[in-house]
């Protein structure tokens, strides 16, 4: 029996961190910057490179703290299909795959692969395909690279839920579906 709709939250704490490490690498920046200036070595090409890394960074920064305070739904399921902010929506039908799996360093994923990955992929953003590139640990070179998964959801990312439990739930409303 699985249940009408399954809502994972998104683990605020690490964009937390990642925010706050983020301003910790300003701060450094900013006092690197200002003992550069105070030795009389700062011109317009050091200003310029200095001040676009920091709007980067603070670019970064500001993302994370804005995940944080926003706390989008990581993942949703239902009998319908899948969505959230790390997963396009989609419905059942169209998925070919669900895995739970893990890297040879213990990193745990859950993957979706579907029948028609063109699919799945014209739905998505430039920055949302290079971002489900990126956080799949599989592309083209491992035992699982068969299936290529489409999307890639991090244990990490998850919070109070593991991947195994919530491939065994998607399994069950895929068969249902």
């Amino acid at each position: 029996m699985t249940p009408e709709t399954v809502i994972v939250q998104l683990r605020t704490g690490k964009a937390f961190f990642f925010g706050s490490m983020t301003v910790f690498c300003i701060l450094i920046l900013l006092g690197f910057g200002i003992l550069v200036a105070a030795a009389g070595r700062l011109d317009g090409q050091t200003i310029f490179i200095g001040g676009s890394i920091l709007l980067l960074l603070a670019i970064c920064a500001a993302y994370y703290f804005g995940l944080a305070i926003r706390k989008p739904v990581a993942l949703r399921m239902d009998a319908k299909g899948i969505s959230g902010y790390y997963a396009e929506p989609a419905v059942w039908s169209e998925i070919m795959e669900i895995a739970a799996f893990e890297t040879s360093k213990g990193a745990r994923y859950l993957g979706f692969a579907f029948l028609n990955p063109e699919t799945i992929r014209n739905r998505q953003s430039a920055w949302r395909k290079f971002s489900n590139w990126a956080r799949n640990p599989f592309h083209n070179k491992s035992r699982n690279a068969q299936y290529h998964y489409q999307i890639v959801i991090s244990q990490e990312l998850l919070l109070e839920r593991d991947v195994e439990s919530l491939a065994t739930i998607a399994r069950a409303f895929h068969r249902a579906a």
